[in-house]
């Protein structure tokens, strides 16, 4: 797989990356088993991804998807983001 089949989606000052990602992923997001510099491979939303924890906290994760579920992928984070919005907590 060259690099032109993967986009890489870069979740930065979302207060609530876990959260979110959490509503479509069975694996356990939170800091004491995924810390920083954890990578994971993973379904998010019934798309194949490789997670990456880049920031302390919940403030900057990567999503590494295949080109052909990018789009998909990033519709489902707008939905899952919908609840959250205004939120600063």
């Amino acid at each position: 797989m060259n690099r032109h089949q993967i986009r890489v989606a870069r979740l930065s000052y979302l207060t609530r990356v876990r959260t979110v990602l959490a509503q479509g992923c069975a694996i356990d997001l939170d800091p004491r088993v995924t810390p920083v510099g954890s990578c994971l491979t993973t379904v998010l939303a019934q798309a194949p991804i490789t997670l990456v924890v880049r920031g302390e906290g919940a403030s900057s994760v990567w999503l590494m998807v295949r080109s052909s579920f990018a789009s998909y992928l990033a519709t489902w984070l707008v939905d899952a983001c919908t609840e959250y919005r205004g939120d600063t907590g």
